[in-house]
């Protein structure tokens, strides 16, 4: 980033504190949004121009639909992502224009983060089953669990409807997806594979882009 000041990037975080903490390296080079932002100037800016005047903008994954960025000059995209949909829908921000080229860069997740991701899908999803099996009681203890944790990723598992507490349904099926997508690795190696495997590359180094352009430039 600061050996090339004229290249913009493009880095999606899956953490709020630790996009903060990166922002605040670069000082004036970055800009930091996320799902809280809209409504911003610097929110409205992006939506209008498709640019924005730092060198680095650095978001959540939340922040990904509805933004498109087709300023030239943006030639990194960086990643973490475990998802196949929510990795290519953060991907195709960046708009290809013909015969425009960027580098697209994904951290790769060590056995220690693998399994330490497993384990955060395991708990939530221990909280449906306190949910299915539960009674008001238990129900109640569990939305007064997420209300103080304040912790965005449990608050987006339930939801209240008419003063009840209801399971987003979609949420936890999310969840059970990326539980089924980790047990299945047998390691990063595995996991560098099934990224290559969104990107149409073959296992092994290397290789075309294939059919991602056609995604970035029809969605």
């Amino acid at each position: 980033i600061k050996e090339n000041p004229s290249e913009r990037w493009l880095i999606f975080v899956d953490s709020k504190i630790k996009g903060k903490a990166f922002a605040d390296t670069l000082g004036t080079k970055a800009l930091y949004l996320d799902a809280d932002s809209k409504g911003s100037e610097e929110y409205r800016t992006l939506l209008l121009q498709e640019s924005f005047e730092q060198q680095v903008l650095i978001t959540t994954s939340v922040f990904d639909n509805g933004i498109n960025i087709s300023d030239p000059t943006l030639k990194h995209v960086a990643v973490i992502a475990d998802d196949k949909t929510e990795f290519l829908q953060m991907v195709g921000r960046k708009r290809l224009r013909k015969d425009e080229r960027f580098h697209l860069w994904v951290q790769n997740l060590s056995a220690v983060s693998l399994a330490n991701r497993a384990r955060d899908c395991r708990e939530k999803l221990f909280l449906e089953n306190r949910f299915d099996e539960g009674d008001y009681d238990v129900r109640s203890q569990i939305a007064s669990e997420i209300w103080r944790s304040k912790d965005a990723a449990l608050l987006n598992l339930f939801y209240l409807k008419d003063g009840k507490l209801c399971k987003n349904r979609l949420a936890f099926w999310k969840l059970h997806r990326k539980l089924y997508f980790y047990e299945t690795l047998n390691g990063p190696e595995d996991f560098r594979n099934a990224v290559r495997s969104w990107l149409q590359l073959p296992s092994e180094e290397g290789g075309e882009i294939g059919d991602l352009e056609t995604y970035m430039s029809e969605n």
